[in-house]
């Protein structure tokens, strides 16, 4: 069905209706099935785990995105399909097996009147974490990474904004529209089971820094730690990152720091 702003949006049902045991989302079309809208004209699919925006996307952008939309049961299939086609990296994974947690996602008001949005990161936001990267001070990179680095590769990148929305979580935040967004702050964390904790990780882009991003980014992670039951957040800052060392305090009255050739270890109590 059409949206109320022209643009092409389709709601299914991720699964057969009537006994759930085949995927209203394939790889292929089987044969002799018509086609009434030419999948460029598509801007969203809409099912129960979440809305795909394809407009403009690149193939692989796609079906990453539709796959993320599918039950469940179906994305390992799927994912698998879809690298026998070629649409994928053979190396992708899909580490979430339950829906795009959208009441995760808050628009807020940066100190300079700017409008973001903080939302859940998705595999499929892979290419845009890269670009994040690519507009960072070489500073920056080496204060989040410990090293120069000329590039982010995919796996790696992947690492950022593919997690299970359980014991790892990630935040991204956005400007623009939703077929054309840009991320312009990263943040995410891993939680360690033995001591239930999370080690937590930021990027900002330089002209977002120091309007208050860094610090919305790290509330939203807050929140959902707690919300998972987490003691708190870990953190190896080196010594010369002031900001971050700034950032980290904010989380908590609890804060333990030991010091070892350049880097700080932080722990931080909720």
């Amino acid at each position: 069905c059409g949206g109320l702003t022209g643009r092409e949006a389709h709601h299914l049902p991720a699964s057969t209706t009537d006994d759930g045991k085949y995927s209203r989302i394939r790889p292929l079309l089987l044969s002799g099935e018509g086609v009434t809208i030419c999948r460029s004209d598509v801007h969203y699919i809409i099912t129960e785990f979440g809305i795909a925006y394809l407009f403009g996307k690149s193939i692989r952008e796609r079906a990453l995105a539709l796959i993320e939309i599918a039950h469940p049961d179906f994305r390992p299939w799927l994912l698998e399909e879809a690298k026998k086609l070629g649409y994928v990296r053979t190396d992708q994974s899909l580490k979430s097996k339950v829906a795009y947690p959208i009441a995760e996602e808050r628009e807020m008001t940066m100190k300079n009147g700017s409008k973001i949005l903080i939302r859940p990161s998705k595999a499929s936001d892979v290419e845009m974490l890269q670009n994040l990267f690519y507009h960072m001070s070489q500073q920056d990179i080496y204060t989040r990474f410990f090293q120069r680095m000329k590039s982010l590769p995919v796996a790696q990148a992947q690492h950022f904004c593919n997690v299970d929305f359980e014991k790892e979580m990630a935040f991204i935040a956005v400007t623009g529209v939703r077929e054309n967004e840009q991320i312009v702050g990263s943040s995410m964390y891993v939680m360690d089971h033995a001591t239930n904790l999370a080690e937590v990780a930021f990027m900002i882009r330089p002209e977002w820094q120091s309007v208050g991003l860094g610090r919305a980014l790290q509330g939203r992670l807050a929140e959902y730690a707690r919300s998972k039951g987490l003691r708190g957040f870990t953190a190896q800052i080196l010594t010369e990152n002031d900001k971050m060392i700034s950032l980290i305090k904010q989380v908590s009255d609890q804060i333990e720091i030991k010091s070892a050739d350049g880097v700080l270890d932080v722990v931080a109590l909720f």
